[in-house]
């Protein structure tokens, strides 16, 4: 397959979002062949702006490649990659797992009957200091005693299995989709392996 020479940096501020000020800083084939790769670093178009607010524009323009990879970004201020597009369904389905399995440790009534033993944990200390101290030891919380003061605690899903083991509970159901919760948690946080394509503008 013949390579592309890289085309220099180029400035091209878009007419449409007058505010936005984009630069091309890469353009290579795509895998096939057939079409290219494009990548613009954008800033607001301002003299205040700051190289923290700049973002990634990614453009792949082949219909065949599409079929089979993709751009993947965690954050848009950061430079994507090249995956296989299965790849990348694949983080993205156990987020979407993730999200539903905290919703349905929440509703169930062994989450509820927890969170209830530990408001009243709470609310049996001396003073607001030593219920914090309770949280703290738990690793329920990171927050400062003034937080703390400020917000009181409600326990959430992702803290479900740190106030089962506060009370030493044994909740089957729970402790399962605390153990689905995690096993998501690590599979939706996995980067897919980047595919190197040359473009300046990716990561490879």
């Amino acid at each position: 397959m013949r390579s592309r020479p890289f085309a220099a940096p180029t400035r091209s501020v878009r007419m449409l979002m007058s505010t936005d000020d984009c630069s091309v800083i890469g353009r290579t084939p795509c895998p096939c062949g057939k079409g290219e790769i494009v990548v613009e670093h954008c800033t607001p178009d301002h003299p205040w702006a700051r190289d923290s607010q700049g973002w990634y524009n990614n453009t792949l323009s082949c219909a065949e490649c599409e079929l089979r990879y993709e751009i993947f970004q965690k954050e848009q201020s950061a430079k994507g990659r090249l995956v296989l597009r299965e790849e990348a369904e694949r983080v993205r389905d156990a987020e979407k797992k993730w999200h539903q399995t905290l919703r349905n440790i929440e509703a169930s009534q062994a989450f509820n009957r927890l969170s209830t033993q530990l408001d009243r944990a709470l609310s049996e200390q001396r003073s607001a200091a030593a219920a914090h101290r309770l949280l703290v030891q738990a690793e329920l919380t990171y927050d400062s005693i003034g937080q703390y003061r400020r917000n009181g605690y409600k326990l959430s899903a992702l803290n479900a299995g740190e106030a089962l083991r506060l009370f030493r509970n044994h909740a089957p159901d729970l402790e399962a989709m605390i153990s689905d919760e995690s096993s998501y948690r690590k599979a939706m946080r996995e980067t897919p392996a980047a595919i190197k394509t040359g473009n300046p503008g990716l990561i490879l």
